[in-house]
């Protein structure tokens, strides 16, 4: 920790495109968002996922690009307030390990195609939502004048027990053989509780700029792309 604490911390800079354009895609578990984002990189190739860094090995969940970097490496990253999401989840080996998103590869993958597109749960939605895009840019990268296109999407079902019957479905499509269905009811309980707190969040804090009621996946997957080519095409 010493020496660590003597380590001259590099300060991180970073590139982007003058106009950077980036999605947001979130919702309770088990409402669709993963299909649909996967859906509109199919018919709009523009959107681009980005890279998640860690110190170690840890549950990817909704983040299948998640590259390990050095303990220094992330707190330069940090130290330089150049992370969107950071968290301190446990690892595989039960150690608690670092896990974000930096600025920097929102950028890249926004750059890469042409838009970046975070598909995130509640918890990190939250985090990337309050993340102060227009001065971090500014700082990050000072001598670049940036506008930031930044829409966000609640991919959601009508009704709370609508979630928890789409759920139920999944866990128990998801059991072994033989296994009693009290284990999804278990597994039930907590989730009600999240989705709960998330379809409050999503209702009372207006942090999304649209809401996409996911019963049929074909029409809600047309919604978002449409909804997304008006603000990233046609508003200027």
């Amino acid at each position: 920790a010493a020496a660590a604490a003597g380590r001259t911390r590099r300060r991180i800079r970073i590139k982007a495109p003058a106009t950077l354009r980036v999605m947001l895609v979130s919702g309770p578990r088990g409402c669709g968002k993963t299909t649909l984002v996967g859906m509109l990189k199919e018919a709009d190739p523009r959107f681009c996922e980005p890279e998640w860094v860690a110190t170690g090995d840890v549950d990817r969940g909704d983040n299948p690009r998640v590259r390990i970097i050095s303990e220094d490496e992330f707190a330069d990253v940090r130290e330089s307030d150049a992370f969107t999401a950071s968290f301190r989840p446990y690892g595989f080996g039960g150690e608690q390990v670092d896990f974000g998103l930096p600025t920097q590869a929102v950028v890249d993958a926004a750059t890469r195609g042409g838009a970046c597109v975070l598909d995130v749960d509640s918890i990190a939605a939250r985090k990337i939502l309050d993340y102060p895009w227009v001065e971090a840019l500014a700082l990050l990268a000072p001598k670049q004048d940036i506008t930031l296109r930044f829409v966000s999407v609640w991919v959601s079902l009508p009704s709370l027990d609508d979630v928890i019957v789409r759920n139920r479905e999944r866990l128990t499509a998801m059991l072994p053989a033989g296994a009693p269905s009290s284990a999804v009811e278990r597994q039930l309980a907590p989730l009600r509780a999240q989705t709960t707190d998330d379809l409050e969040w999503a209702l009372t804090s207006r942090s999304f700029d649209f809401t996409i009621i996911n019963e049929d996946k074909e029409t809600a997957a047309q919604e978002l792309l449409d909804k997304v080519r008006y603000c990233f095409d046609v508003v200027s």
